[in-house]
């Protein structure tokens, strides 16, 4: 309730900004990991794989 009535107040811009935080820290881990490669969304992978037909 505490938080509820906080966020009505002043607004989400906090859990906007701890999200933002979150998601930079996790993208940083994944960056540094040598097990995690990028795959881009869409389309683009798949024609990429079918060029050599």
């Amino acid at each position: 309730k505490l938080i509820s009535d906080a966020t009505a107040i002043a607004g989400m811009g906090l859990i906007e900004l701890r999200r933002i935080e979150a998601s930079r820290e996790v993208a940083s881990t994944l960056a540094k990991s040598p097990n995690v490669s990028y795959l881009p969304g869409g389309q683009n992978l798949l024609m990429a794989l079918n060029a050599s037909r």
